[in-house]
Parts: structure tokens; C-alpha cells; sequence
């Protein structure tokens, strides 16, 4: 049979756990909180810098030619595709689509067309058609590389293709977009997302 001081020491054990376990989620909370906030203020900082790389904006066009720099890619896709096509009246899954598309077509830009280089820059642009009312929304994204053959990048849906990475970018881009074509140099993609306003 144990005394008194056994079951003392088992809640005195028990109080100190529980008072560590709610410290830590309150450090969790914290931190989690300046994370936001700290990326909150970049994107911010980041959108103000976008502004002098902006080369043509009016209530429904907007076009850049910025840097091969990632946070510039983070900028406009968290921020302007999805207000500008979110004000026009699009669907959050036309939105998501448009937003997925945009995402890998810069990132294969800055990656693969400008290999990184922050001497080279990406023009990337779209338009909503009509303005008043739109159906659509057209997007661009050309960067200053050698440009390739999107023909002779292997089909990742075939069984010889199912372990190797290239080709899936393309893919899920063709996926997403209702229309989607490259230039004769292959450093310039165009694409578009039709806007269904029977929804």
C-alpha cells in the first residue's frame, strides 16, 4: 500500500507534464504565429519591389518582366492571380487550376529556361476578356533560355516513363489548362482558363 506522499509526487509529476506539454504548445503557437507574420511582411516587401518590374497594368492586364528569382513566382501567384480572378468572378477551382498552371510554368522558367541565373529575366502576363465580364483569362510566361521541344519530352503516363521525372510538369499543365501551346523556340508558353458563369 503506498503513503501519501507516493500519489503527492505521481500529481506533483503529472502538474509539472502537463504545465511543460502546454509551454510547448504555446512556443508552437508562437512560432508559428512570427512564421506567418514574417512571411506575411515578405510577401509584402516582395509585391512592392514586383511593382517596379511591372511593364504594362491597366483594371484587367497585368504584365512583369522580373529576375529569375522564386519570390517574385510566390508573389504573384499567392497574391495577384488569385485576387484578380477571384474579383472577376471565377471559380476557386478554375482559380486553383489557373494558380497550378502558372506555378509550374514559372517555376520551369526560372529553373530549366534561365537556369537560375538573376541576370536573365521572366516576362509573365494575363488578361481577363471582356473586362466587364470575363470568360476567360489568358496567361504568358517566357523566359531568356535556349527554349526546347516540348515534343521530345518523354509522355510520363507510359510504362517506361512511370519511374523517370521529366515530362509531368507538361503534363499536369496540359491537365489543368483548357488550352495550352508553346512557340517555335520553346521559351514561350501560352495558356488559357475558360470561366463557366452557368455555375
Amino acid at each position: 500500500m503506498h503513503d501519501s506522499s507516493f500519489y503527492i509526487h505521481i500529481i506533483s509529476t503529472n502538474f509539472k507534464n502537463s504545465i511543460f506539454m502546454i509551454k510547448r504548445k504555446l512556443l508552437i503557437v508562437l512560432k508559428f504565429n512570427l512564421t506567418m507574420q514574417h512571411k506575411q511582411a515578405t510577401l509584402e516587401k516582395t509585391l512592392e519591389e514586383l511593382e517596379q518590374y511591372e511593364i504594362k497594368s491597366d483594371l484587367w492586364t497585368r504584365v512583369w518582366k522580373f529576375p529569375s528569382e522564386q519570390r517574385f513566382e510566390v508573389a504573384i501567384l499567392e497574391k495577384i492571380i488569385s485576387e484578380a480572378l477571384k474579383k472577376a468572378g471565377f471559380s476557386r477551382d478554375e482559380i486553383q487550376r489557373a494558380i497550378l498552371v502558372s506555378e509550374e510554368a514559372l517555376t520551369n522558367a526560372i529553373k530549366h529556361g534561365n537556369k537560375r541565373n538573376i541576370r536573365k529575366y521572366i516576362t509573365f502576363g494575363f488578361y481577363l476578356f471582356p473586362p466587364e465580364n470575363a470568360c476567360i483569362a489568358e496567361f504568358f510566361c517566357e523566359d531568356e533560355g535556349n527554349g526546347f521541344n516540348p515534343e521530345r519530352v518523354p509522355n510520363p503516363t507510359e510504362e517506361n516513363n512511370l519511374t523517370k521525372d521529366h515530362g509531368r510538369g507538361i503534363f499536369l499543365m496540359k491537365n489543368y489548362a483548357d488550352g495550352l501551346a508553346y512557340n517555335r523556340k520553346g521559351n514561350r508558353i501560352e495558356w488559357y482558363i475558360l470561366h463557366n458563369q452557368n455555375k
